[in-house]
């Protein structure tokens, strides 16, 4: 989609100090045709893939900060997940697969914290661990 120079773009949205992904700058054009009316509700629906209920919400946070297109953005851009491990566990699953589980990969050595320690911790997130402890060595 190719935006009018009335639009913000991924270029000034960076020069202002805040970065867009191409998908919010998308957000803005359409949300400025919603402003001029040019476009309903359910059709800006349609074009951004959400729920008629999902742009209103967005449509009234747009509206509230007098249509800045910073209010488009994500709010939790930059913070960490809420789903993080604490890092205090994570360093104690560390320590017990350097000292106990050296010789295993992460899917095993995740199985065997879980039996015998009663830590559970996806392979996944166990394999990042062991990569950054240097205990595994990515593949590929």
């Amino acid at each position: 989609m190719s935006l009018p120079s009335t639009y913000c773009s991924v270029e000034e949205a960076s020069m202002n100090g805040v970065t867009m992904s191409r998908k919010e700058v998308d957000h803005v054009a359409v949300f400025s045709q919603l402003k001029e009316g040019t476009m309903t509700k359910q059709a800006a629906a349609v074009e951004l893939g959400l729920s008629v209920r999902q742009v209103k919400r967005k449509w009234s946070a747009y509206r509230a900060s007098d249509y800045a297109p910073t209010s488009l953005i994500h709010k939790l851009r930059g913070r960490p997940s809420n789903r993080r491990l604490d890092e205090t566990v994570v360093t104690r699953v560390v320590e017990l697969v350097k000292t106990k589980y050296a010789d295993f990969g992460p899917t095993f050595a995740a199985e065997k914290l879980a039996e015998e320690h009663q830590l559970t911790i996806g392979r996944e997130r166990l394999r990042q661990a062991m990569t950054t402890a240097g205990l595994w060595i990515v593949h590929g």
